[in-house]
């Protein structure tokens, strides 16, 4: 039975070897049908793919994929507009490529025998640009031990790379362009659902990069506020991160649209009576967000009037907290007429909620108004 077995590892070492060996010179040559056949009978067959042999297709899918990636900003930089569009095909197909292996890898095999599993040699890759690309296949010397938790970065520095290109020189209609981007961005939300990856700061930080790139730079708004939703709805620990991803968008990327819609959508939603756990959720992100951008949550004070369950109220209550402080503290030279009015408005809004049916909820606005 072990020989079977290792004749049929070996045997998935060979294919996947000439995947390599096809992809090398030219590496756009992913878009053969018999090349991109074997990449995607491994991903398919993932179940019985060798650690090892997992490590080798990502390193085939990341590197091919980076190579055509610098060929394609080259030709940009250089306004090749007929080589610029011959890039789409490809990059598509890498694209598919790498969502799928990010959506299976938590089914590879891991076995003992992946220690004994031959390596391959090292290649690189030349771009159009002339720039050499290193392929990263695990060598010989390399431990065997298959990971996911180690690729999730690289692949986020990989797409982070991506979306600095100007898509718009290679895919003109936007339509074709947003299912790209949905694509590519793919990987980066199912990451989020993992809570121990999410603990993880490196991880974490090149997640706020991909989603912060593709909301301003390829009008991702729409999705992202989609995603963001559904997580805040049924996954407990990304409150407080889809708050902080929200906040570096604001930040660093000097874009608020999406934060604003977001806050406009949780005020027209309703929640059931027994769903404590998403209100928990909203609650949650809306107390965290007002903290780190209490200026977003001051522009949005008719939202809370929507409200009427005691936990969004209460988080609401607290947000306004954070928005009176961050105001008042704030020089009120510059549009001091608008501020004042501003916060007359929460203060009346304020003393309109102590007479509400909730007494945790009157507890908390007098505990604001304090």
């Amino acid at each position: 039975m072990n020989m079977t077995y290792d004749r049929r590892n070996q045997e998935m070492d060979t294919l996947l070897q000439q995947a390599v060996r096809a992809i090398a010179e030219p590496f756009e040559a992913v878009a053969s049908p018999d090349t991109f056949d074997i990449l995607c009978s491994f991903l398919k067959c993932v179940d019985v793919v060798l650690g090892i042999l997992m490590n080798k297709l990502l390193d085939v899918i990341m590197s091919g994929f980076a190579a055509e990636v610098d060929a394609a900003a080259h030709d940009i930089d250089h306004e090749y507009q007929q080589t610029c569009m011959a890039h789409k095909i490809p990059m598509e197909m890498y694209a598919f490529l790498l969502n799928w292996s990010a959506r299976s890898v938590e089914k590879v095999n891991v076995p003992d025998e992946d220690a004994s599993a031959a390596a391959a040699p090292t290649k690189s890759l030349k771009g159009r640009g002339g720039k050499a690309t290193q392929w990263r296949v695990a060598s010989k010397n390399k431990a065997a031990e298959w990971s996911w938790k180690d690729q999730i970065v690289p692949i986020l520095t990989l797409i982070a790379k991506i979306l600095k290109l100007k898509t718009y020189k290679i895919w003109t209609v936007s339509g074709e362009r947003d299912t790209f981007i949905g694509c590519l961005t793919a990987p980066a939300y199912h990451v989020t659902e993992n809570e121990q990856y999410m603990k993880s700061q490196p991880i974490k930080l090149g997640v706020y990069k991909v989603v912060c790139l593709a909301v301003k730079y390829h009008g991702h708004g729409p999705a992202t506020q989609t995603s963001i939703m559904h997580s805040l709805q049924y996954y407990e620990h990304l409150s407080e991160p889809m708050a902080e991803c929200l906040n570096v968008l604001l930040k660093e990327f000097d874009h608020t649209q999406l934060g604003e819609e977001i806050l406009r959508e949780i005020a027209g939603k309703s929640f059931n009576a027994q769903d404590t756990k998403g209100a928990r959720n909203f609650s949650r992100f809306l107390t965290q967000f007002a903290e780190w951008a209490p200026r977003a949550v001051l522009k949005q004070t008719c939202c809370s009037r929507t409200w009427t369950q005691s936990l969004i109220r209460c988080a609401w209550r607290s947000s306004k907290s954070s928005a009176v402080s961050s105001a008042c503290s704030e020089d009120l030279t510059s549009d001091a007429h608008q501020t004042q009015k501003q916060l007359n408005d929460l203060y009346d809004l304020l003393l309109e909620r102590t007479l509400d049916l909730s007494s945790y909820v009157r507890f908390k606005v007098f505990t604001v108004l304090s």
